[in-house]
């Protein structure tokens, strides 16, 4: 009974939402490939902004302006994979496999990469890939699968050596997936289990 209840409802919904729609959605959709952007066919995030969108690929960082694709790499290093990408102010930040640093536009108007990989002498990050990027008014934090670190714009803080997920930035702060403890919330160097009007 319960069943064939569900299915009727289901049957409604599907009949008054077909009725109330007065044209069809369209949307016009774009598919780009890597002749297009001239990079690898993997990329890991993206993050847009008003002017453009940044992605996150294997071979480097793509921007695109709506009309143009134009790649960013490291020249000195050939393995620079970038997993994860996050404008904040007028830098882009990005990480990837053994590699965190942010562009910043030279005088030719081109975006030029800084390393912060000497800020991590410290910490051994050899083996690590970041994946995911987030921040709030006073600092930016990286997540890996075995730690989560936190930059200050001037030196880097490991507050995490578990495993957690990616990091989601919302509202009323920056949560991530901490393995056997749930959703919790950072508040700069704690986690805190989550309730359901933190979301």
């Amino acid at each position: 009974m319960k069943k064939l209840l569900f299915i009727f409802i289901i049957c409604t919904l599907n009949s008054l939402l077909s009725l109330s729609a007065k044209s069809p959605l369209l949307y016009n959709l774009t598919n780009y490939g890597t002749k297009d952007y001239k990079g690898s066919s993997q990329n890991w995030d993206l993050y847009l902004d008003s002017a453009s969108v940044y992605v996150a690929n294997n071979e480097g960082m793509l921007i695109f302006d709506g009309n143009n694709w134009n790649k960013f790499s490291h020249t000195e290093n050939t393995e620079f994979k970038i997993r994860a990408v996050r404008k904040i102010g007028e830098k882009i930040f990005t990480a990837g496999d053994n590699n965190i640093g942010y562009w910043t536009k030279d005088h030719t108007n081109l975006w030029k990469y800084t390393s912060l990989l000497d800020k991590l002498k410290e910490i051994n990050i050899n083996s690590d890939s970041f994946w995911s990027i987030a921040s709030n008014d006073k600092h930016i934090y990286f997540q890996s699968f075995s730690r989560i670190l936190k930059y200050d714009k001037e030196s880097f803080k490991e507050i995490s050596n578990s495993c957690h997920m990616l990091l989601q930035e919302c509202k009323n702060g920056i949560f991530t997936h901490r393995l056997f403890e749930g959703v919790q919330k950072i508040e700069y160097e704690e986690f805190n289990q989550t309730l359901k009007e933190d979301y």
